[in-house]
């Protein structure tokens, strides 16, 4: 027999090789490709109790673990050595025999390991990991895999299995543990009276709050389902006459009267238009001066790679257990927040790829015709959208730092604009009946029991969705002619609409007050209205009237605010002696 002889390359198939980098990364791809692998392997040590097992009776070798959990002691030798290469566990000598002992990532898979990953484990090995299976079909059809694995969508099935009931919430605790301080040290919980946890499930975010702060109390709202575990942890906390745990919907009616509400982990579950919803039912239920809190995953992709990275797997998670579930970033968390009518005060992140954003009210609940009036609500929405964005940002035409309308946000936040939809306004008989909304918004100013002491700050939005566009120069000319008798009770009016040819003050060429809908707005007087009433003797007569002791008395003042005060009131001065 002849010897082998080496192969002439050029003999070989014309496969393209790849260079250096190309091969580096092709091999990347692969370990990505076979990650899958991975993670069974942390599932299966997870459903074994290896760590557990290990932590209990110190380092053990294979056939000892396949003796205490009934596996093949052949094949779990195996898995302990891919396990021991992945840094789960440390074997404790080259030669045989080998024991295993738990490295600090493996310890993390024991049950009574703070933040313990074991009960994501499980439920990943049970429930959710078979939906990821499906994720090309998830991406071609547009709709999640996990009630086609399941034959039930995910809440359903949590409903109607114990075990992955406490599974679910052992996760969802443990998970908690990763956060729990940095939420603690970010909400300021001092004045807070009630806490309201929104889909809190088993209560263990409401429970650590109430334990930190004995003063607090609490009620939690959730599905039947979830509310006997909720009801035991409280009992065995001591917390039983401080909380309550009520069945609730939240799309639905929620509990009245919380300083604080919260939602922990709860929109990454729905779609846009569901989440709005939620808010909205969150908004109807806060009184006055009460705030939100969500506690969620957070992650852009200009993020740190390994927050962006943690964001993408959360994503994918969501997108194969939800229709319309994902997981949103600043801008797109916001968004919604200002379409269900919030004002965003703090955004912070946590360790791990969380965040806590808070928010206020923007504004009372909306006065719409109806209360299921959608196309109101979609103008409302449209209006408060570029409230929150628009007026309350800087504008390189308007000639000055600072936002378009300095008093637009500090508003929102304290829930002194009120708005309402007016339709049906008569062609022939438009003016008459813009004279009168006006007199009602005056009235409404004056009466409306406010949220906020701050006067300056309480403003009355008319929004006229379908007023015709020849109609809306009405708009300008209704203001106009009501300037004079509105100024005399310290109040004015301002005109918006996509047409408006109102110039911003120190840029004429900017017409600063163009809005996507037509709309009327009225606030009490301030101090730079100056700027918008000097030119009239009368105008300029109220506004010296309320503001002109600022002026006498030195106090701080806008540079131009000063010049043009001081210019008007000298016109006046000569025009009365010329009289």
């Amino acid at each position: 027999m002849s010897a082998p002889t080496r192969t002439d390359a050029a003999a070989l198939p014309a496969v393209p090789l790849p260079d250096a980098g190309q091969a580096r990364e092709a091999l990347r791809m692969r370990r990505m490709i076979y990650g899958h692998l991975r993670s069974r392997a942390v599932c299966a040590m997870a459903e074994l109790g290896l760590a557990d097992l290990l932590a209990d009776e110190g380092p053990l070798g294979a056939p000892a673990l396949a003796e205490r959990t009934g596996a093949d002691p052949a094949l779990l030798t195996r898995l302990l050595r891919a396990l021991a290469a992945f840094g789960a566990l440390e074997a404790t000598g080259p030669t045989p025999p080998v024991r295993y002992r738990l490295t600090p990532l493996g310890a993390t898979l024991r049950s009574d390991a703070p933040g313990s990953a074991l009960p994501t484990a499980l439920l990943a090995l049970s429930a959710t990991g078979p939906a990821w299976q499906r994720l090309p079909r998830v991406v071609r059809e547009g709709r999640p895999a996990y009630a086609d694995e399941h034959r039930v969508d995910f809440f359903a099935h949590l409903d109607a299995d114990p075990w992955l009931r406490d599974v679910f919430d052992r996760s969802q605790e443990t998970g908690l543990a990763l956060e729990l301080r940095g939420v603690f040290d970010v909400l300021d919980l001092a004045g807070t009276g009630v806490v309201v946890d929104v889909g809190g499930g088993d209560g263990a975010l409401l429970a650590g709050l109430l334990a930190a702060r004995p003063g607090l109390r609490g009620v939690l709202v959730d599905r039947a389902a979830a509310l006997p575990a909720a009801r035991a942890r409280f009992a065995a906390a001591g917390l039983a006459e401080r909380c309550e745990a009520v069945e609730g919907d939240f799309f639905g009616t929620l509990p009245t009267g919380g300083d604080l509400y919260v939602l922990r982990h709860i929109l990454h579950d729905w779609d846009d238009d569901s989440c709005v919803r939620l808010l909205r039912s969150c908004r109807a239920a806060m009184p006055p001066g009460a705030r939100l809190a969500l506690v969620d995953h957070m992650a852009d992709p200009a993020d740190d790679p390994e927050r962006a990275e943690w964001g993408a797997l959360m994503d994918l998670y969501m997108m194969t257990l939800f229709d319309g579930g994902r997981e949103r970033g600043r801008a797109e968390t916001e968004a919604l927040l200002h379409r269900a009518g919030f004002t965003v005060t703090a955004v912070t992140r946590l360790p791990g790829g969380s965040a806590v954003v808070e928010a206020r009210p923007a504004r009372p609940v909306r006065q719409a015709p109806d209360a299921h009036d959608t196309d109101a609500d979609r103008a409302l929405d449209v209006v408060l959208h570029w409230m929150g964005g628009y007026l309350t940002r800087p504008h390189p035409e308007l000639g000055r730092p600072g936002a378009v309308c300095p008093f637009v946000e500090p508003a929102l936040r304290a829930g002194t604009v009120r708005t309402r939809t007016v339709r049906g306004i008569t062609p022939d008989r438009a003016r008459e009946e813009l004279h009168a909304l006006v007199d009602g918004l005056a009235d409404e100013l004056d009466t409306t029991d406010w949220a906020h002491s701050n006067r300056t700050l309480h403003t009355a939005v008319a929004v006229l969705p379908d007023l015709p566009r020849p109609l809306w120069r009405l708009l300008d000319e209704t203001q106009a002619e009501l300037k004079p008798a509105l100024a005399r009770r310290g109040l004015m009016l301002g005109q918006f609409h996509p047409d408006c040819p109102e110039p911003a003050a120190r840029n004429p060429r900017f017409r600063v007050s163009r809005s996507p809908l037509p709309l009327l707005a009225m606030r009490r007087m301030a101090l730079h209205d100056v700027l918008f009433l000097h030119r009239d003797p009368a105008l300029f007569a109220e506004y010296r009237r309320r503001f002109g002791d600022r002026y006498a008395r030195g106090a701080a003042v806008d540079p131009l605010f000063r010049q043009v005060y001081e210019e008007a009131e000298q016109a006046m001065s000569e025009g009365s002696g010329a009289r």
